[in-house]
């Protein structure tokens, strides 16, 4: 039809930031904390490495990394997304 427009909704820069940090989130409070019970996998990790790290074995250190990747990407991403918003005029 020739009277009707299509508009597009342009969202603010902030939001399309923000936008980048859904999967991070996603990812620390799904991977970054299973299993849930009896407490999240990764604070027993670190707990077990602050005590000394006695008897890990490397698929412990292994675990480790897969379960604070996604705290450590988030934390990056959340960085990142500071200096960018601080930086646009």
């Amino acid at each position: 039809m020739p009277g009707i427009q299509k508009t597009t909704a342009i969202l603010p820069s902030d939001t399309i930031e923000m936008r980048k940090l859904i999967i991070p989130l996603i990812l620390s409070l799904t991977l970054g904390l299973a299993p849930f019970k009896p407490e999240p996998h990764i604070l027993g990790k670190i707990r077990w490495i602050a005590g000394g790290a006695a008897g890990m074995k490397p698929i412990d250190w292994f675990d480790t990394i897969l379960h604070g990747f996604p705290w450590v990407w988030l934390m990056l991403a959340i960085i990142a997304f500071v200096i960018r918003i601080t930086k646009s005029p």
